[in-house]
């Protein structure tokens, strides 16, 4: 049988085994910051995504997309999956992302 808890359940269930076994909460920062602009051609952004759409019966269906972007030019390429993306899926589409850019 399938059990659904909130997030806030879990949240305080794993505050209560921190308080009793003394486990410090670790808080990871982020540093971010502006990368180097490079010449035209040579940077893209990648990012994932997803979207429900309606198929022809009118029933929600989720679609998962990737999107390469070239950083000068704002030239994209997509590639659409209807399930999640894997390691292979993504590997396999950079590959045909610096085909369709003509890049290495």
């Amino acid at each position: 049988p399938k059990i659904i808890i909130g997030s806030s359940t879990i949240r305080g269930y794993v505050r209560e085994l921190r308080d009793i076994y003394h486990i410090p909460k670790v808080v990871r920062v982020r540093d971010h910051e502006a990368v180097e602009e490079l010449p035209m051609g040579q940077q893209v952004q990648v990012d994932w995504g997803e979207i429900t759409v309606k198929n022809k019966e009118k029933k929600p269906v989720k679609l998962y997309f990737i999107t390469f972007v070239l950083s000068h030019s704002r030239y994209k390429y997509v590639e659409w999956l209807d399930k999640p993306f894997t390691t292979r899926d993504t590997i396999h589409c950079h590959e045909k992302a610096f085909q369709f850019f003509g890049g290495i």
